[in-house]
Parts: structure tokens; C-alpha cells; sequence
């Protein structure tokens, strides 16, 4: 009898063990799923921001560009105004 009463504390300890091994296996999946989508969210956050830098590192190095060009521009210019003598230009209202 005392055999019986061991049999079956085994057999609900085994089954206890089974219950909290698929507990285990069942909160380890719903957390791989989370850590995957977690990773997915970083990666495509990295993959934006590393092509919005370099459209920006283009558009910057564009606008630098065109901001020396106007810089050289306005030096011809003011060159050029420098050279004119206003002081012997007739002006007509």
C-alpha cells in the first residue's frame, strides 16, 4: 500500500514536472516572438535612419554646393560694382 501511495506521488510529480516543462516551452516561444519582433522594430529603425543620414549628407554636401557657387556669385558682383565709377554716370529721373 505505502508502494502505491509512492507510485502515485511519482506519477503526479511527474506530472507536474511535464505541466511546467510545456509552461517553459510555451512562455520561451511568446518571448522569442517578442525578442524577434523586437529586433525586426531595430532593424528597420537602423535601416531608415542610416538612409535618411546619407540623403541628408547628400542633400547637405548639394546645398554646400550651391551656397559656394552664390558666395562666388556675390564676390563677382561686388567686384564688378566696385570697378563701375557711379561718380561720372549721368542719372536721368
Amino acid at each position: 500500500m505505502e508502494e502505491d501511495m509512492e507510485g502515485d506521488e511519482v506519477v503526479e510529480l511527474k506530472s507536474e514536472i511535464t505541466k511546467e516543462v510545456e509552461n517553459i516551452e510555451k512562455n520561451y516561444s511568446i518571448l522569442h516572438d517578442k525578442v524577434d519582433a523586437i529586433a525586426d522594430a531595430i532593424t528597420k529603425l537602423v535601416e531608415y535612419n542610416t538612409s535618411f543620414s546619407i540623403n541628408f549628407d547628400a542633400k547637405s554636401d548639394k546645398d554646400s554646393k550651391v551656397f559656394e557657387k552664390l558666395d562666388e556669385f556675390l564676390g563677382s558682383l561686388k567686384e564688378s560694382m566696385s570697378k563701375v565709377d557711379l561718380s561720372q554716370q549721368s542719372f536721368v529721373p
